[in-house]
């Protein structure tokens, strides 16, 4: 892929950073993805409402508030054919490319030593590439606090908790604790616990208790987020720091070679389910977020939006079962 050589990432220290996770398979709707495309894609890829492509959105979504050439995407490079032309304007600099993916948690430290060298004060926000937001605007105004209280508050490292409006079993949950005492205007609480994937029954006490679904969108200091991943992680911290340092060819040759035995490494097993002590979420409601991990859900959003694209009648018509049992393509 020949990306744009300029200009350059991050033209001046200490600029509000975004990295833009672009690299998982989207296993869990593969049958979906495959039905619309007629091949084998990740989600991110894939346009689902006859569109865009749920990783252009999060671009337009992130550029909002967030220049391009302050913004990194991390990718594998078997998925070349599908993000080439999605990012030929990003500076070269800034795409992070993977020989394979392992693990959310190796792909955001692959980002994050790339942002570090050039600057580690940044405010950064790690943004999924996969996920759906119906209202861009106030969820950005929520980012835009997040950056606000790590640059005020350095230690800090702020995860977005949804509002969650069912018992969901298969996301993960945050169950919160106090409010931090400074910040009454715009709530930030500490993190009391991490649930993933409850059974039905713990998912009803989670949200009886007001407890958060997991967005996995993470906003604190570069050097911050890059240290509490490398107190846990300080093997793949070396290899991937010195990656980092090198460039074009000579990088991508050593990553090769680095990512042949690297263990996949989940961010949340890792990091999230220690729930360090600078841990904070901040509460978010009514952005008509989801992050489209199953069939059902797509088509739960797409009929929440008032969205009927091509490919959901042709499901309807070859019954495929996780089409029919929707309301969305039910004739009118």
């Amino acid at each position: 892929m020949k990306a744009k050589e300029t200009p350059s990432l991050l033209t001046s220290a200490g600029s509000r950073a975004a990295i833009i996770l672009a690299g998982g398979d989207g296993m869990r709707l593969r049958p979906l993805t495959r039905f619309i495309s007629g091949k084998d894609i990740p989600k991110q890829f894939c346009v689902l409402d006859g569109k865009r492509t749920l990783l252009e959105e999060t671009r337009a979504r992130v550029w909002r508030n967030i220049a391009i050439e302050n913004t990194l995407v991390v990718v594998n490079r078997e998925h070349e054919p599908f993000y080439e032309s999605l990012l030929d304007d990003l500076p070269a600099s800034n795409l992070v490319v993977q020989p394979s993916n392992r693990g959310t948690a190796v792909g955001i430290m692959y980002g994050l030593a790339r942002l570090c060298r050039r600057s580690p004060e940044s405010a950064v926000t790690i943004f999924p590439s996969d996920h759906f937001v119906a209202d861009d605007e106030p969820f950005m105004r929520h980012i835009e606090v997040c950056m606000d209280a790590v640059e005020a508050r350095p230690e800090l490292t702020v995860i977005l908790g949804i509002e969650p409006n069912c018992a969901e079993t298969s996301y993960g949950w945050i169950e919160s604790a106090e409010q931090l005492d400074d910040t009454a205007e715009a709530p930030l609480l500490r993190v009391a616990r991490f649930w993933e994937k409850p059974c039905r029954a713990l998912a009803e006490k989670l949200w009886s208790r007001g407890c958060l679904w997991n967005s996995f969108v993470i906003t604190a200091r570069a050097d911050v987020l890059m240290a509490m991943l490398a107190r846990h992680m300080p093997t793949h911290h070396a290899v991937l720091r010195e990656l980092a340092r090198l460039s074009g060819g000579y990088e991508e040759l050593a990553a090769e070679l680095a990512y042949r035995d690297m263990e996949c490494v989940g961010f949340s097993e890792a990091i999230l389910s220690r729930v360090p002590r600078n841990l904070v979420v901040r509460p978010v409601a009514d952005v008509g977020w989801s992050d489209l991990g199953e069939p059902r859900r797509v088509i739960e959003m797409l009929t929440a939006v008032g969205r009927k694209p091509a490919w959901a009648e042709l499901a309807r018509e070859q019954q495929m079962p996780w089409a029919c049992e929707q309301s969305m393509i039910t004739p009118e």
